[in-house]
């Protein structure tokens, strides 16, 4: 490759570099070189390649921080597939090719990012620095630019960042750069620059939102949050305070509710489950009430158990009524005593039925006294 056509980076346009990546157009040209569409001349799979020229001594850096970014994996990051330096010693950096527009696109399309979309934004971006300080590594340029909002068609749309037909996933591109500027990254840069664009493209901040992003601006990196762990903490619990506990976004609400309702019939048995059961012990217990009252209830003897009983005589009871032992009585109750001593005429309705060997005990007796 020519100097001529290195200056001239348009004129690459339909050149094959490292026999590999064909250039079909040139997207942009900054002080990091120039980035092209390229289709791999095996594959057909596009990539955006990159091509920088630099001295050996930030090449060398750039080389060995992309080689230990690449071990991390994660959704929200974008790790270059492959790394070549040309003959003429210029660095070759090739990702794969996203649809979608940056963080600066989209807030000159739709301006200021809303609370909802920024709590998003801010949890994707947080979670792949986190892991970038697990690995002990940092994006070290991070800004407007390579904040990517990569956009996929999705089955439901539960996200504050979905547009109605897809779902865009915030990506982290171009890792590494500030070095080419004689920059040395680092996680408390990162956090500065997250607070930053937080702060600046998202409306409605609560104020303690707002004071959780002021302390990522100290000039002094240990007067700032030890992790980004730590500082997703604050914003998450200041976030909630604003919202409440149980706030959600609406969309997400209902595409995790409504499916819960009407199309999962093993939810709706397990809903009906306790109230069954529930059901049946009561039911068990109005039960064994009804058995327990009737069981104590005692059933009244028939009327000929008085009169057929020897054990319960009739006549003494007839004059411990009337009389106590000794007193005159009145002329109602020695009638009374009388009729029941003496014997009741034949075919009389009020006579009691006594047995027939009763009848002729009595008549022995009365032969006796005469």
């Amino acid at each position: 490759m020519t100097s001529a056509a290195a200056n001239n980076p348009q004129s690459l346009v339909g050149v094959t570099l490292a026999g590999v990546y064909a250039l079909d157009r040139l997207l942009n040209e900054a002080r990091h070189g120039a980035l092209f569409d390229a289709r791999h001349i095996r594959t057909g799979v596009r990539y955006a390649v990159r091509l920088i020229r630099t001295d050996a001594a930030r090449r060398t850096a750039l080389v060995d921080h992309l080689k230990k970014l690449a071990t991390v994996i994660h959704p929200h990051l974008v790790v270059p597939h492959e790394i070549q330096v040309l003959p003429d010693e210029q660095l070759v950096i090739a990702t794969p090719f996203l649809p979608g527009q940056d963080l600066n696109q989209r807030i000159a399309a739709r301006g200021k990012l809303s609370n909802a979309e920024g709590q998003a934004v801010m949890r994707q971006l947080a979670s792949v620095l986190h892991a970038l300080q697990q690995a002990g590594s940092s994006h070290g340029n991070l800004s407007a630019t390579n904040v990517f909002f990569c956009r996929h068609d999705d089955l439901a749309v539960d996200s504050p960042l979905s547009d109605g037909k897809g779902t865009h996933r915030v990506v982290l591109i171009d890792a590494g750069l500030s070095i080419l500027d004689g920059n040395t990254p680092s996680s408390a840069d990162d956090q500065r620059a997250l607070g930053r664009m937080i702060n600046a493209f998202v409306s409605d901040l609560a104020p303690g939102v707002r004071h959780v992003l002021e302390r990522t601006q100290e000039a002094n990196p240990d007067s700032r949050y030890r992790s980004i762990a730590d500082l997703w903490r604050f914003f998450d619990e200041a976030s909630s305070a604003k919202n409440g506990p149980a706030a959600k976004p609406v969309r997400a609400v209902a595409t995790t509710v409504v499916p819960s309702l009407k199309f999962d019939p093993k939810a709706g048995g397990q809903r009906r489950r306790p109230y069954i059961l529930g059901s049946a012990a009561a039911l068990g217990l109005v039960v064994v009430a009804v058995v327990a009252i009737l069981a104590g209830r005692k059933p009244r003897p028939p009327a000929e158990y008085f009169g057929n009983s020897p054990a319960v005589p009739t006549e003494p009871a007839r004059v411990d009524a009337g009389t106590s032992a000794g007193s005159p009585g009145t002329g109602k109750e020695t009638a009374m005593q009388d009729s029941a001593s003496a014997p009741a005429p034949a075919g009389s309705d009020d006579a009691p039925a006594e047995p027939k060997a009763g009848k002729g005990s009595k008549k022995k007796k009365g032969k006796k006294s005469r």
